[in-house]
């Protein structure tokens, strides 16, 4: 096993048949959560808007910006640029979770109630292998985030954020929740949008007991039939 800290490159070469098995851990660089961030802000403001000044004076030189020009100027800057929490919280979710170039699966449309027939019927709801999900609580709410989108959830499915999120594979504990209002359009959502799939259940294999048992009654049968014979 070889351990690389962050920011250290290498470069493997393979002398015989081998598998290699790379896990890394995502870090964003300042540069994209600054630069993305601030993107989401310059497309928050509005082309249309135009800077305005009726109440100005003339400036005693033609070429001058004058302090009270670059206090409304400023203005304009700071208010488009001030961080509110939520939009932050929520771009970072986003950011988090956005997919690979190259894993942008195409969208499907899927009625809410095939998957409610479906995870009635015992069916299992899979994360997508690369799927990123994530989630942040918002007092009584949620907000869930999966490739670069968000749900926001109400109360009454905050608690469904922790189910979807905690492991790959989710069956069981989801079967008591099924009936909370909202929630089966939401697992629609998110199984069109191919973050998760709709497993079906694996049919029921018989036990070990009961095998030998069949295969011992079939031993029996023979036997005597040979026993039988003249």
């Amino acid at each position: 096993m070889l351990y690389l800290p962050p920011g250290v490159a290498h470069h493997g070469v393979a002398l015989e048949q081998c598998l290699t098995y790379s896990i890394g851990f995502r870090a964003p660089a300042h540069y994209d959560l600054v630069a993305g961030f601030l993107q989401r802000l310059v497309e928050g403001v509005g082309r249309s808007r135009r800077y305005t000044d009726p109440d100005l004076g003339p400036a005693r030189d033609p070429g001058e910006i004058s302090p009270a020009g670059l206090e409304r100027l400023g203005r304009i800057v700071t208010r488009a640029s001030r961080v509110r929490p939520a939009e932050l919280v929520r771009f970072l979710g986003e950011h988090l979770t956005e997919p690979r170039l190259d894993r942008r699966p195409r969208p499907r449309r899927l009625d809410p109630s095939a998957v409610a027939r479906a995870l009635r019927q015992g069916a299992a709801l899979v994360r997508t292998p690369g799927a990123r999900v994530a989630f942040v609580r918002q007092g009584k709410t949620a907000l869930l985030f999966a490739e670069g989108r968000a749900w926001t959830l109400p109360p009454a499915l905050a608690g469904i954020a922790p189910l979807l999120t905690r492991q790959r594979r989710t069956a069981e504990s989801l079967q008591p929740q099924l009936g909370r209002p909202g929630l089966l359009g939401l697992l629609a959502e998110l199984v069109s949008a191919r973050v998760f799939d709709v497993e079906a259940p694996h049919p029921a294999r018989p036990s070990s007991a009961a095998v030998r048992g069949r295969r011992g009654s079939r031993r029996g049968a023979g036997s005597s039939r040979t026993r039988g014979r003249p």
